[in-house]
Parts: C-alpha cells; structure tokens; sequence
C-alpha cells in the first residue's frame, strides 16, 4: 500500500501470525515494513496494531496513521504446522459434536418426560430424575 490515504472509514488488512518457536512473528503483507513479533499470539494481535501505528508514510501523518490502526480491522492468517491445525480442527469438530449431543439430550429428555414422568425417564436415560429435570431447563 504505498499510496498515502486518509483514514475515514476503517480499512481492512491481512495479517499473516506465524510461530517461530519462542512467540510469533506477525506481518501485514500490503503494508511495506509492518511487522512485529510477540510472545504470545495475544500479545501479537496488540503489537501488530501498535507497528501499523508506525506506518506514517503509507498514511501521511501521525494522527492519521494513529486513527487508521485504532480503526482497522484485522483478518487473520494463521499459519500453522499442519499437526497443530490438525489439532485446532479437531477440537472445533469435537465442540460442534458436544453442542450437539447436548441439544439432542435436552431434546430426548423434555420428550420422555412429557410421556413418562421424570423417575422413569433418568431410568432409561441412564440418569437420576434431578439430572432429568437440569436438562431440560438447560434450554
């Protein structure tokens, strides 16, 4: 991005995080010389907004270049090594499958309890009847 621009309205930028062993390094690609480093990711994603603060020749004065890294939004690309993204996958297949085992339990009990009362439902859902009853006030 090598054209000056004044900050009107918040402008989008990539940014690329990658792990280099001790934290990550973190650049945004469009703009020449915008990178940083950080211990944490955390602390990465502040530190990136802070460097492109920095940039006050991709848009002309301190205080433009202030407003347009307060402003900015910020898409993130993550690279990982591929057992990590591997892992983060999992995990999110794991969180959907969870979210939805906790709907269709919340769904069996409200339909056996309407049918049954709550001893006999817990019975052949293998819970108690107070287990029963959180379940379906869960929703």
């Amino acid at each position: 991005m090598s054209r000056k621009r004044l900050a009107t309205q918040p402008m989008t930028f990539k940014v690329v995080f990658e792990p280099d062993g001790g934290g990550w390094h973190v650049t945004i690609p469009s703009v020449k010389g915008c990178h940083t480093w950080g211990q944490s990711l955390g602390q990465a994603r502040r530190n990136i907004r802070e460097a492109l603060a920095c940039c006050v020749d991709v848009f002309g004065t301190p205080a433009q270049a202030d407003a347009a890294a307060a402003s900015a939004v910020f898409e993130e690309d993550v690279k990982l090594p591929a057992t990590a993204r591997a892992a983060v996958q999992r995990y999110k297949r794991a969180q959907e499958t969870t979210a939805r085992a906790r709907k269709d339990s919340t769904e069996s009990a409200k339909a056996l309890a309407k049918e049954l009362s709550l001893r006999d439902a817990g019975e052949l859902l293998g819970m108690s009847p107070e287990g029963v009853r959180k379940l379906m006030k869960a929703s």
